[in-house]
């Protein structure tokens, strides 16, 4: 499971400690939410999945005593238990309750990652301390895992395939929590994503201009507590230039032949009648 962790120190400027992700697929939902309050995205693709989870805070402040925040991003092309594990934990404590939050992910990073460590790993950010951050990510999600309560898999489910829900209805988290199994299993595809800014509104926009099964949660009420979004919005194209002239040899045609009919069957007038 490749590892990436975005954080800041007491001075240094928000950067990855390790190396940094080879695109910033996330920005997809740049307008829907905010990245400084909790956000948590799923993607599921062909080549494998991706998680990013932000505005994790610390126990750490900045010169201006402003919270420091971490955010996480995994990802992986193939389905390995234990990372599908850990990835559970963290989205089942994110929406452990009607608020969403890091929980407990907070503290445990924060163990890991030390005021002290984190200024070291900041000064000499780089691909060089990727073993070593993936290796802290995993123990505190290992912890995590260990502390969360089973499944019991009987929990009512959202059957459709592309859905808004409110965040504070707990059929509708235990319904994206499913979802996001799914797709670390292959069993779906997608996005799973819980945002600040957007309702279901802004949400069925967004999906409507795509082409994959969406599931979010927005902080908004809905009747029945989720709605299920329309499929891809069926565009109209713009007739090509070989359509265009087409239609324009076609017109001219039937002109012509107009003209040319209107000119014979013309009656003839006899002179003497002048």
């Amino acid at each position: 499971m490749r590892t990436h962790v975005l954080t800041r120190g007491v001075g240094a400027d928000y950067r990855f400690l390790g190396s940094v992700p080879a695109t910033r697929w996330w920005q997809e939902f740049r307008q829907l939410t905010s990245f400084e309050r909790p956000t948590l995205l799923v993607h599921r693709h062909a080549e494998g999945w991706e998680l990013y989870a932000s505005a994790v805070p610390t126990e750490r402040k900045d010169r201006m005593e402003t919270v420091i925040r971490m955010s996480l991003v995994l990802s992986a092309s193939e389905f390995v238990e234990e990372d599908a594990d850990l990835v559970l934990a963290l989205v089942g404590e994110w929406l452990a309750g009607a608020e969403p939050s890091p929980g407990r992910l907070g503290t445990l990073l924060d163990e890991r990652f030390p005021a002290e460590d984190t200024e070291e790993l900041l000064a000499g950010s780089g691909p060089d301390n990727d073993e070593e951050v993936a290796g802290r990510v995993r123990a505190a999600l290992a912890q995590l895992r260990d502390e969360s309560p089973a499944d019991d898999g009987e929990a009512e489910t959202i059957l459709a395939e592309s859905w808004a829900g409110a965040v504070t209805d707990a059929v509708v988290r235990s319904s994206f929590v499913r979802r996001v199994r799914s797709m670390l299993n292959a069993d779906a595809c997608g996005w799973a994503v819980q945002l600040t800014l957007a309702g279901a509104e802004d949400v069925g926009a967004h999906h409507a201009q795509q082409d994959e099964p969406l599931v979010a949660l927005v902080n908004e009420r809905i009747p029945g507590g989720w709605i299920e979004l329309a499929p891809k919005a069926v565009r109209r194209r713009r007739p090509g230039t070989v359509v265009i002239w087409t239609i324009a040899v076609a017109t001219a045609i039937v002109i012509g032949l107009i003209t040319w009919v209107v000119h014979v069957w013309q009656p003839v007038v006899p002179a003497g009648s002048r």
